[in-house]
């Protein structure tokens, strides 16, 4: 007995509902998760890093305020990263930075240190500095965005500062100078 129209509907009905809507919607999701995270021609960042950046401007409240040894006129607020995650998350996703703001990284030992630009917004000073707070190397004006290009200490290095572009010129701060500041 040949099957009415009814029931060669319902088959079509659930086939669809069972099988090709859930393709459907898995390759819809596929593509935008694909689409967003490729990276466009300009150098823009991954949107996907940018859906699951941390939205707080600030890592922690911890902060301390630095002087150079011997110009007490020049200070320097900086947020302190003393963790592993935030050695990792630094200055990335803000777009904006005080001045005379910063933000230092603290290591447990002094050794060679690389940093990078990724998912940074803003272009940088940094300063390597040993673990009598000398500053060992200065990289000036870094270019956002760049995922290319370290910027490594030439000697062992306790800590890392970084500014906005320009601080260290600005400030007539130079390699050889000293950094005061006490961390808990």
């Amino acid at each position: 007995m040949p099957a009415n129209n009814s029931t060669k509907q319902n088959k079509t009905k659930l086939l669809f509902l069972v099988i090709l809507l859930p393709i459907i919607i898995l390759v819809f999701i596929c593509s935008l998760v694909f689409g967003l995270a490729a990276e466009n021609r300009w150098g823009s960042v991954n949107l996907i890093d940018e859906l699951f950046q941390n939205n707080d401007n600030q890592l922690s409240d911890q902060t301390i305020t630095a002087t150079i040894k011997g110009n007490d006129d020049i200070n320097l607020n900086l947020e302190i990263a003393d963790s592993p995650k935030e050695h990792s998350q630094g200055l990335m996703y803000r777009h904006e930075m005080p001045e005379n703001n910063g933000m230092i990284f603290v290591f447990d030992n002094n050794d060679y240190r690389e940093f990078w630009m990724k998912n940074t917004y803003l272009s940088l000073d940094m300063a390597f500095l040993d673990e009598n707070k000398q500053i060992i190397n200065i990289f000036a004006n870094t270019e956002p965005l760049d995922t290319e290009k370290t910027y490594p200490s030439t000697k062992p290095a306790r800590y890392v500062i970084e500014t906005n572009a320009g601080w260290f010129t600005e400030n007539d701060v130079e390699e050889g100078d000293y950094f005061e500041f006490n961390i808990d």
